[in-house]
């Protein structure tokens, strides 16, 4: 019996390969392109062709463009990211939070029973004097999650993962730190530049202990692996830290402020990754917080959503 099974085993792959040789490249392209990663994963090892057709630049573009997950927007997930044992303390009259004692982070089905999907593991150990005991998702990206422990003291820890192959980049320590510009808060964004088919991590960092609190921009290259200095932010802004960035078409997101007459005024930094250039995008004029620190952005239907200020 065993036999018999291993004989038509092994016919049905003689088939299968056949049958995969007998289809036009542009045919097993276009039925590769609309499956999920992990299977395209498996995909890589059928054969020598399929492998070279998946891991080829071109091809990774098309399957993570807008027209293919059009397509498969019925398999669309969300990432819930829970946190517990948290420790408090105040600042400037705030409570805001210091310290995580454990935290989750779980893909979901976007449907109405909100199924779960899967648990993400975390590649980095945080227990221990390395890194803090929270890390944070700067970003997601084609399936790349930007990761930093930056929220509780000065670290300058930053990593880009693919959580489908398990690789991590552990990304160089800034220019901008503080045994080399005193005081700072720091915002940070991560986004694909596709005039150049590159990955890419920005810094926003305003210098709290310098005349005027400059701000200063860096951008991190996943192709060269290394930093470059962009100056001064223009406009004039102040970041803050806690604030969460957007990456939408090819531009990233910030809510920022600026003081003038003892007030502060939000606006919305962007910065294109393919032009390098920085603009102000207006925001609502009723807000206008002195002390914010849940300002958030978020992207629905194709546009940036106006940021909602959380307590």
């Amino acid at each position: 019996m065993d036999d018999i099974q291993n004989i038509t085993q092994g016919m049905h792959e003689l088939k299968f390969g056949e049958m995969a040789g007998s289809f036009p490249q542009e045919i097993i392209q276009e039925i590769l392109i609309r499956l999920p990663v992990k299977s395209l994963i498996k995909c890589t090892c059928v054969c020598k062709t399929w492998k070279s057709m998946i891991i080829n630049p071109s091809f990774i573009r098309t399957h993570v463009s807008p027209a293919v997950q059009f397509v498969n927007q019925n398999d669309i997930h969300l990432l819930l990211h829970r946190v517990s044992g948290l420790q408090m303390t105040t600042f400037f009259g705030q409570t805001v939070m210091y310290k995580v004692n454990d935290e989750v982070l779980s893909v979901h089905y976007d449907n109405q029973a909100f199924d779960h999907y899967s648990k993400i593991e975390f590649p980095i150990a945080t227990q221990g004097k390395k890194h803090n005991s929270y890390i944070r998702v700067v970003g997601i990206c084609d399936g790349l999650f930007c990761l930093a422990d930056d929220m509780f003291r000065y670290c300058y820890n930053f990593f880009i993962w693919n959580s489908a192959i398990r690789k991590l980049v552990t990304i160089p320590w800034p220019n901008v730190r503080f045994d080399t510009h005193a005081g700072y808060d720091a915002s940070i964004g991560f986004g694909f530049d596709a005039t150049t088919n590159n990955y890419k991590v920005v810094r926003v960092v305003t210098l709290l202990d310098q005349r005027g609190t400059p701000t200063l921009a860096e951008v991190y290259s996943l192709a060269t692996g290394t930093w470059t200095s962009l100056g001064c932010v223009s406009p004039t802004c102040l970041t803050d830290g806690r604030a969460s960035s957007v990456f939408f078409n090819g531009v990233l997101h910030w809510p920022v402020f600026y003081k003038t007459n003892g007030d502060l005024y939000y606006f919305i930094l962007t910065f294109h990754l393919g032009k390098v250039v920085f603009r102000k995008m207006p925001m609502p004029k009723i807000i206008k917080w002195k002390f914010d620190f849940g300002m958030q952005l978020s992207v629905s239907d194709n546009d940036v959503e106006q940021p909602v200020g959380l307590e």
